[in-house]
């Protein structure tokens, strides 16, 4: 077997005799299974672990003492050792995380500022040992950081990032810590001893990935050319954007006009949206189902989490919800906040469409927001159906547009809030 060939190769170049039982019964060797780590990029979401293979970490018998600055440091020198075999299984979970790019640092420093990151949660805000789970690794030029909550705690998205890299840089280690890192990430303490247990190279790089961290937690927008740094959308900011289109529509054949309804809710996480073609509805008759959903949807965010409600233009809005027959989107309504109304008061007085708005905002990192046309759209709105039945693509194309209006709202209302403050 080449992993225990390995093993005792190691071995004899320490100067020791290879004793395979001795060693694991003494906890001199361990085994780890590695995984391939497909974690959610970008807040909440998927977590997939695969298993990539199995590897043994075996430690020197004989621990060297090392004197550093006054201090001695105990220090047992560690080799990796691949085990080729196969592996099978899955993890699937749901937790918080983010995948960031880095430039300044190499990639083991990089690793060593993680493992001192997840010691200092531990020491200054009492958090569990080894909370996040990270990986750092390079893709053609770029250099990764991917970072999960082991446990969904939202910790990623509520913590004061910026605050605790302060913190880091100010922190004063003792011997505790030392251990805590040597048992939180071999790697990184094996990089730690090389760098001569240089705690001010470590919390350095600890700060600077709390600060990466932080920078997940807003983005750049741009309105009308103003560079404002906006928080990055999220559940936790409590706004919800709302937008309705409506379109009255005649089928063959059948007697009665038909309403054409598209309609999205953005709470900073995933879009819902839902487009539906039902007859005009009479006064107090129910819409179909799948609009009642959206309304249960946007009323529970606004009265159980206490979420502000934004749309474009109040008046418009509502009397696209009266067209459409939505009375729980009306009733709510009535306690919207109007964004056309914000930005007439912050001098942006010539903006009377969510398609102007468009032209003048642009985000630069962080959420994907592309402007829709609206006027292509609605001249693919044929005059007459053949049957009660919308085109695919047409459907998309309603989809497409209330979704990124209501993410617009969002982004515009956030960022206008922020400038206020």
């Amino acid at each position: 077997m080449e992993a225990l060939e390995e093993y005792r190769s190691i071995k004899t170049r320490w100067g020791e005799y290879p004793s395979f039982f001795s060693d694991l019964s003494r906890g001199h060797l361990l085994s780890e299974a590695e995984t391939i780590v497909y974690p959610p990029k970008q807040g909440f979401g998927l977590l997939r672990k695969l298993p990539h293979r199995t590897v043994w970490f075996l430690h020197r018998s004989k621990p060297r003492v090392v004197s550093r600055m006054g201090r001695l440091h105990v220090y047992r020198e560690s080799a990796l050792i691949p085990v080729i075999g196969p592996v099978a299984g899955m993890y699937k979970d749901y937790t918080y995380g983010l995948v960031v790019e880095f430039q300044e640092e190499a990639p083991e420093i990089a690793r060593l500022g993680l493992a001192t990151l997840n010691l200092l949660l531990r020491r200054l805000e009492k958090l569990p040992l080894g909370i996040l789970k990270y990986s750092v690794y390079t893709v053609g030029e770029k250099k990764l950081l991917e970072v999960h909550e082991e446990s969904a705690a939202g910790i990623l998205e509520k913590l004061d990032w910026v605050r605790l890299a302060r913190e880091a840089r100010r922190y004063k280690p003792d011997d505790i810590d030392e251990v805590l890192l040597l048992s939180l990430d071999e790697y990184a303490y094996a990089t730690w001893a090389g760098l001569g247990f240089d705690w001010e190279t470590a919390l350095e790089s600890a700060a600077r990935v709390a600060e990466l961290i932080s920078s997940t937690q807003v983005l750049e927008i741009k309105i009308a050319g103003k560079k404002i740094r906006a928080p990055r959308p999220t559940p936790a900011l409590g706004v919800v954007a709302l937008s309705i289109l409506s379109h009255t529509v005649e089928v063959e054949a059948v007697a009665i006009p038909y309403t054409l309804t598209a309609v999205a809710v953005y709470d900073g996480s995933e879009p819902l949206s839902i487009v539906s073609l039902y007859p005009s509805p009479l006064p107090r008759s129910p819409p179909p189902q799948e609009l009642r959903g959206v309304e249960i949807v946007a009323e529970d965010l606004v009265l159980y989490r206490n979420a502000r409600l934004v749309v474009f233009d109040k008046d418009i809005e509502l009397r696209e919800a009266e067209r459409s027959g939505l009375l729980r989107l009306q009733y709510l309504l009535g306690g919207a906040t109007s964004l056309r109304k914000i930005l007439a008061e912050r001098g942006y007085k010539d903006i009377h469409s969510p398609s102007q708005l468009f032209q003048l905002v642009e985000v630069e990192q962080g959420v994907e927001l592309e402007q829709p046309d609206l006027y292509r759209i609605v001249a693919t709105l044929p005059p007459k159906l053949e049957k009660p039945r919308l085109p695919l693509r047409l459907e998309n194309s309603l989809k497409n547009y209330v979704e990124n209006t209501a993410k617009l709202v969002y982004l515009a209302y956030t960022a206008l809030e922020k400038t206020k403050k």
